[in-house]
């Protein structure tokens, strides 16, 4: 039986499965395993922000946790945006192994430098490790922390033990990797048409009108915040009855008349929707192809 588990927040465009990335994941991390059974297994997954990174990541830990097997599973969720927010994970994930609930508290007065906090936290998993199977899901990676990879578990490290790594990043090349050690589940392509229309139909109220819906998301790029922010956008509008005839392919046209600097009457909130949208579009036709797409069937 699941033990404890930490997973990521779900953003608003959580509502729906992803089903493909998922069954991606788990049989990659089949295939590491039988290369190498007793280290670490990291899949990057990458994209621009929106896309999914952390949906899809909770969704794979909600799938782990209910698998069986010998050894107890715990889902431990990292934030590295600082060394600091990496100790604070690391104790977390000790307490969740069985070390009392005050171990941050007793490391902080034990040691002052951040680096020994750090490597006193680490090796409380270290000492438990043999007891447990783990996902990790590593988030927020922040720029200081980029050089400081040798802190968080490393594709084949055979101290992180029998331990799976799910590591969200907007792309894997700020890392500073070489190709040989990336192991890529890329989320720029975005939804499927299917996923994208109940996305839409869930999060908006509106069913009909699917062409215009379809426009849309072609529009979007099937890029589910853009997706998200889209539907909540139309069903603010829709609040107000003089705007019943409002549709989808309205909503592009304020997108239009916004690249302007002419929003129109809408409140604070749909504005700000409306410039994450635009915000999301803009990057989503400037980013270049990679060529790091390892796993390319998903």
């Amino acid at each position: 039986m699941p033990t404890a588990f930490r997973l990521p927040p779900r953003p608003v465009h959580a509502t729906v499965p992803r089903g493909k990335a998922v069954d991606g994941l788990r049989k990659e991390f089949t295939h590491l395993t039988k290369q190498n059974p007793n280290g670490a297994r990291v899949i990057y997954v990458t994209g621009l922000p929106g896309t999914g990174k952390k949906t899809v990541c909770y969704q794979y830990g909600e799938e782990f946790m209910n698998l069986g097997g010998d050894k107890k599973r715990i889902v431990s969720t990292w934030n590295l945006e600082t060394p600091e927010s990496l100790f604070r994970s690391l104790c977390d994930l000790a307490v969740m192994m069985g070390s009392p609930a005050n171990t941050e508290t007793v490391i902080r007065r034990k040691c002052q430098l951040m680096s020994k906090r750090i490597k006193t936290a680490k090796r409380i998993y270290e000492s438990k490790k043999m007891g447990y199977k783990l996902l990790l899901i590593l988030t927020n990676v922040g720029q200081q922390m980029k050089n400081l990879r040798h802190y968080w578990p490393q594709h084949g490290d055979e101290q992180w033990g029998d331990t799976q790594v799910l590591l969200c990043v907007d792309d894997v090349g700020e890392l500073g990797l070489a190709n040989a050690e990336i192991n890529e589940l890329s989320l720029n392509g975005g939804l499927i048409e299917s996923q994208s229309l109940n996305l839409l139909n869930k999060l908006s109220g509106k069913k009909d009108d699917e062409d215009g819906a379809k426009y849309l998301l072609r529009e979007l790029n099937y890029h589910p915040m853009s997706i998200a922010h889209t539907a909540i956008f139309l069903k603010s509008v829709l609040q107000n009855p003089d705007n019943a005839g409002f549709g989808w392919k309205d909503c592009l046209i304020r997108i239009e008349k916004l690249k302007m600097g002419t929003v129109g009457h809408y409140n604070t909130k749909q504005s700000l929707a409306l410039t994450s949208i635009l915000e999301i579009i803009t990057l989503f036709r400037r980013w270049p192809s990679t060529g790091l797409e390892a796993l390319t069937r998903f």
